[in-house]
């Protein structure tokens, strides 16, 4: 009530305890009541959860993964449907489609095995062990699509099993830990496995029937689980050491790179890039009247001589939806560090990758899903990323990191001589 004592601090707690509060406004002309609904929050204070003894287990960074392919329907064992249904299936009946090592949240890519009319469901079980360095609560920040739960030590973190509400987003979790190792589960889903790596783009031509005239990738779903230590403020992710495992036996699910060619000699000082503008209308026109998917040439200049020629010190996005330009940067890549390099472009766009003249990434409409990883020497490489309705989206990740980051303008050179 407006006699109860007013907070404008933050308030301290200590105990397990219930707080009722609600806001109340001097002038309300809006109603008769000038308070907000009464809030109940409970409060309950934890006994950290001991920490595992595990002297005996060889333990290895990275988490066991399972892929169970799997039909859910929404409708409960009576047949109806109530919105309620509990959408993760009991993952211990039945083997995993696949079992291997990953280095956290990855997710094995393989196509599904049911027809696509079957419209089947991946659920990712995730198993291994979290390192707590300090004793106190712990925050999780759960970044993924839905149904998904969160288990330590068996004691639910973070659980939506529902069937509405399961787009892609965060989801928060907190438990209070012992310093030491505890076991993880982490159940994730993929609920439109079934398409595959296409979605195809239909157009209706009357009693002609509906055709496909284009097939896209999917946005590539990645899910991440971040941490808030005891007494911090932002969310972090686990550093080295921090997932185990322990199944050195199972083969780690790695992307396999291609192989890059000698470095080139140290080319002039100018930076930058040359841009070549391409009019592929003509093709698209083909291809649109013969209503077939765009063909693995469609990135191809061919013969075709470019309509207009550049140098400029960024790539821009050419993502417009009628847009019938191709644009092709041309440099030479500065690679300060020899071994296997992953690479990422827009993922939802068209666009190819090609250092040292070998693809590297491929997002266009009816390719291989891309390898993203070559492996090259210290040294200067020939670049070219085409574009054609893609985001400027190129980054890059370095031998040894787990993390990819925005390829500099500083590592890029103009060839000593454009070529077209």
């Amino acid at each position: 009530t407006q006699d109860s004592p007013v907070y404008t601090a933050p308030i301290r707690i200590e105990d397990t305890t219930t707080i009722r509060a609600a806001t109340f406004a001097l002038q309300w002309p809006y109603g008769k009541s000038n308070r907000s609904r009464v809030r109940t929050l409970q409060f309950v204070r934890q006994t950290p959860l001991p920490a595992l003894q595990l002297s005996n287990k060889k333990l290895i960074p990275g988490l066991t993964c399972e892929l169970f392919e799997r039909f859910v329907t929404i409708y409960d064992r009576r047949g109806f449907f109530t919105g309620r249904k509990n959408m993760i299936p009991d993952l211990d009946i039945g083997l995993p489609r696949l079992k291997v090592r990953t280095d956290g949240l990855r997710l094995p890519r393989i196509p599904p095995l049911a027809p696509r009319r079957r419209q089947t469901r991946a659920y990712y079980r995730f198993r291994g062990f979290l390192h707590v360095p300090v004793t106190g609560t712990w925050r999780f920040k759960l970044h993924s699509t839905g149904p998904v739960y969160m288990r330590l030590d068996g004691h639910t973190v973070i659980e939506h099993n529902q069937l509405y509400y399961n787009s892609q987003r965060d989801r928060f979790g907190a438990i209070s830990l012992q310093t030491g190792l505890h076991r993880l589960e982490i159940v994730l889903c993929d609920p439109v496995f079934y398409r595959g790596r296409y979605r195809a783009v239909f157009k209706d031509y009357g009693h002609h029937g509906t055709v496909p005239i284009a097939i896209y990738y999917e946005k590539e779903f990645r899910p991440t689980l971040k941490f808030l230590p005891p007494g911090k403020n932002s969310y972090t992710d686990p550093v080295a050491g921090q997932l185990l495992c322990d199944t050195p036996q199972l083969p780690l699910w790695e992307i396999t790179p291609v192989r890059g060619k000698q470095p080139l000699a140290e080319p002039g000082t100018s930076a930058g890039f040359i841009l070549s503008k391409y009019d592929i209308a003509q093709r698209l026109k083909e291809i649109s009247d013969a209503y077939i998917v765009y063909p693995r040439d469609l990135l191809t200049p061919r013969k075709q001589a470019p309509f207009a020629t550049e140098i400029t010190s960024v790539i821009a996005a050419n993502s417009h939806r009628k847009n019938t330009q191709l644009h092709i940067y041309r440099a030479l890549l500065y690679i300060p560090v020899s071994g296997i390099w992953h690479f990422q472009t827009d993922p939802a766009g068209v666009n190819q990758l090609l250092i040292d003249d070998v693809e590297v990434q491929n997002s266009r409409l009816d390719g291989d899903w891309p390898s993203g990883a070559i492996l090259l020497q210290k040294g200067y490489h020939t670049f070219e990323l085409r574009l054609w309705q893609s985001d400027a989206y190129l980054r890059f990740r370095a031998p040894g990191q787990t993390r990819y980051s925005i390829v500099p303008s500083t590592l890029f050179r103009l060839p000593p001589t454009p070529s077209q």
